[in-house]
């Protein structure tokens, strides 16, 4: 147990565990959207779950800011997620599209290979940093984020450290990211007397998780084995997705779309 001590975070593993169950919920709930169900009616039990299980990949990109800023080289970093991450999804998607027309059950497998259908107008969608025009392939969007925030190693590693010029550069992003969240997340629910109000961040929103995984994860000792924080925590959890359900609820009512 001590060798497994010293490798492993048991506090991170055990959360890396209830994301995975909460990013299995999310996707295998049942469907929870008016503009699919009979007269568009909101189904307030199935929201319920929609919102207190939506919150998986956000939980992923705090974690990776407990280990993010451990590595020491760019290069390094950068070569470990061009081999592990992008060339097998560039591989997924090249197989995706000539095997199509065989996955949706609408040719053999030997004639997609040997007669592959042209599809590559597609690919276009990447210059954008998106994979949602990309047949079967909508759920990879994590691993652009995933890269983009690997793309920013260089700048944001001057925002890790303890001293205080550091420490205030990075909570000043910080706030201005979470102001950014709030003031986007109020007006898709309530329009301000004064008109459209817009936020403004220095980096984006996944960028910001990872800076408060970093945060958090300094200031751990704070939180572990301490009762306040744990019912706290509990109590927050419990208060906010409350709230985000109902305001979901009421979204679904003003634009079941």
């Amino acid at each position: 147990m001590a060798n497994i001590s010293k490798r492993k975070d048991v506090n991170v593993e055990l959360l890396r565990i209830i994301a995975c169950f909460i990013v299995i919920g999310t996707h295998i709930k049942l469907n929870d959207l008016p503009a699919d169900l009979p007269d568009h009616m909101v189904n307030v039990s199935r929201t319920v779950i929609g919102g207190f299980l939506g919150e998986g990949v956000t939980i992923f990109l705090i974690m990776m800011g407990f280990f993010y800023f451990k590595n020491k080289s760019f290069s390094r970093l950068v070569k470990r997620t061009v081999l592990s991450i992008i060339i097998p999804t560039v591989i997924y998607l090249f197989a995706s599209q000539i095997l199509y027309g065989w996955l949706v059950s609408s040719d053999s497998f030997w004639n997609c290979i040997l007669h592959p259908t042209s599809r590559w107008s597609q690919f276009g969608s990447l210059l954008n940093w998106n994979f949602g025009q990309i047949s079967l392939s909508g759920h990879l969007w994590y691993l652009i984020t995933y890269v983009q925030i690997i793309l920013w190693f260089p700048l944001l590693r001057y925002l890790a450290g303890d001293n205080s010029g550091t420490v205030k550069a990075r909570r000043y992003v910080m706030c201005l990211s979470i102001i950014m969240i709030i003031l986007s997340d109020i007006q898709k629910v309530f329009t301000f007397p004064v008109g459209k109000v817009a936020g403004y961040s220095i980096v984006p929103s996944a960028v910001f998780l990872v800076l408060l995984g970093y945060e958090i994860y300094e200031k751990r000792e704070m939180f572990t084995g301490n009762k306040k924080t744990m019912l706290g925590g509990l109590g927050l959890y419990l208060c906010a997705h409350v709230l985000l359900t109902t305001l979901q609820i009421i979204l679904y009512k003003r634009d079941y779309m």
